[in-house]
């Protein structure tokens, strides 16, 4: 590319617009992404519920997606083991495209929400594959931290939206939530073609066989949860938080507005801090190391949200909420990153 330019610093300008212009459109598809995934997560709980079930087979039904992720998590890299974050976005799409036509185009029940569910489960995962193909390969390594924020921005503004446009939505008809969602993954997929020339990897796009047979893989993984088994369940503990207050918290407020119109804010309280987090990981990323910030932020702010839970209402829960939040939504792109970096560490990722 160099010979094209007789400028001595066009080449770099060029290269920095490649990136900005790179990382911007695949935000973009993200925004619409988790657009749609928020009408999901907060229509799906409720319309489970309208079919008359207990708050128990609603927990079933959404537990349902957590399978299939775990499921995808494990069969992806033996299954796809030379592809890249482009793959990965187009799978997110087509699954998000069955999940939304699950929802709104077939009789409604206790099946066909089962289905959607376990659906929703791989296109979550394929995208979190794609979210770690695309840091790795397009983003260096000093700015993967605060990339890991900025998709959390992202996320945040989404799923505040999100959970707005699907209580409007679903008062003219319980399945117009899901149409939206179905034209949301449409517009995310538009964009992301339209932008994937500007995706240029920091390496040579070339395809590999994956280093490991599935036998050898597990063994790899067992003689490295021997180290790092606190390090995981740390993460799981942070993702278990994060999906029960997606669940759970979402009937809640559907209760708490019945009795007080601050119940639309407990979602909100919620997402909100995330907007926050590239300004607290530039500031914290200077003085801690990433999993000392994790552990340390998770723990309070998991404390704030018990405690606010326990003995707080009304408006003290909000604010409790609230600030929890702040806390949890800085350790979750800390470890994101801190993950991200092991798994290029292990050579687990393609290099397409």
């Amino acid at each position: 590319m160099r010979h094209r330019f007789h400028a001595k610093h066009t080449p770099h300008r060029g290269k920095s617009f490649l990136k900005i212009s790179g990382l911007l459109g695949y935000l973009i598809t993200v925004l619409f992404f988790y657009l749609a995934d928020g009408i999901v997560a907060y229509s799906l709980p409720i319309v489970t519920q309208d079919l008359g079930v207990s708050i128990v087979m609603v927990g079933v039904i959404l537990s349902m997606s957590s399978l299939t992720g775990l499921i995808s998590d494990l069969a992806f890299p033996y299954l796809f083991p030379s592809k890249s974050f482009r793959f990965y976005v187009r799978l997110t799409i087509v699954f998000g495209l069955m999940t939304a036509f699950s929802l709104f185009g077939v009789p409604r029940g206790l099946i066909a929400l089962a289905i959607a569910s376990l659906l929703w489960g791989v296109y979550f995962e394929s995208s979190n594959f794609a979210h770690y193909n695309f840091i790795s390969r397009i983003v260096e390594t000093k700015h993967r931290a605060a990339t890991w924020g900025w998709l959390e921005v992202v996320k945040a503004i989404a799923y505040t939206a999100g959970p707005i446009l699907a209580i409007v939505l679903l008062r003219i008809h319980t399945r117009v939530p899901f149409i939206a969602v179905f034209g949301f993954f449409l517009l995310s997929y538009l964009i992301f073609e339209l932008s994937k020339k500007w995706m240029q990897s920091r390496h040579p796009d070339t395809e590999i066989e994956h280093p490991h047979t599935l036998k050898q893989e597990i063994r790899v993984w067992r003689l490295l949860m021997r180290k790092v088994w606190h390090v995981y369940g740390f993460y799981f503990s942070l993702v278990l938080l994060d999906v029960s207050f997606w669940s759970v918290g979402i009937l809640l407020s559907t209760e708490l507005t019945k009795t007080s119109p601050l119940g639309n804010l407990l979602v909100p309280a919620y997402i909100v801090p995330s907007l926050f987090v590239p300004f607290l990981i530039a500031q914290t990323g200077k003085r801690w190391e990433k999993k000392r910030t994790a552990f340390t932020s998770a723990a309070i702010g998991s404390s704030i949200l018990a405690l606010g839970f326990s003995l707080a209402g009304g408006w003290q829960l909000l604010v409790a909420v609230f600030i929890g939040s702040i806390f949890v939504s800085l350790a979750l792109p800390q470890m994101n990153a801190t993950f991200e970096e092991l798994v290029e560490r292990l050579g687990l990722l393609a290099t397409t």
